[in-house]
């Protein structure tokens, strides 16, 4: 995904926040709000991660075990979307067939379609050890800003400037 993006000139450019969370430009105001009125299902899937926290391997696990362990032609972001990008990837949720996978990088308390305790469905949270979170993120981030270093990128991601960690509430 990151060739598909253009150099961003600075940080404060790529970040914005939206719905209370700080994201990447490819998150869209439109998606959000639809997200807040999309039908569930019992048998919904949500992975909801930590940017760089192991999603999109999750995603294909779910996939997998979802076809027998029968890998298909379809892509990840079609047939398992990251819902807040739907519309970066070209995902139409009414034609996801069912039983439908998604994946969410919004926290717990500002998740897009509601509490998810109150949302029909399974939700697989994936934690990563933070360290390794990241180096993952400063690599990933490296990519839109070559010249960025670490002595600058870690204040910003220590002080979630790079994105809300996920809280898991128990309720």
């Amino acid at each position: 995904m990151a060739s598909q993006l253009r150099k961003f000139e600075n940080y404060e450019e790529f970040f914005k926040e939206k719905s209370g969370c700080v994201v990447a430009p490819f998150v869209s105001e439109q998606d959000l709000l639809e997200l807040k009125t999309m039908e569930h299902y019992e048998d919904d899937v949500w992975v909801v991660t930590y940017p760089r926290s192991g999603s999109t391997w999750t995603q294909q696990i779910v996939k997998l075990i979802r076809a027998g362990g029968e890998q298909d032609e379809v892509k990840l972001s079609t047939s398992a979307p990251w819902l807040e990008a739907k519309s970066y990837f070209g995902v139409d949720l009414p034609t996801i067939s069912r039983p439908r996978s998604f994946k969410s990088h919004y926290p717990y308390d500002l998740f897009p379609c509601g509490p998810p305790n109150t949302l029909p469905g399974k939700f697989i949270y994936v934690a990563r050890n933070m360290k390794d979170v990241a180096a993952s993120s400063y690599c990933y981030i490296h990519n839109f800003f070559s010249d960025m270093s670490w002595d600058t990128f870690w204040p910003k991601f220590v002080a979630g400037k790079l994105g809300k960690p996920t809280i898991i509430s128990t309720t």
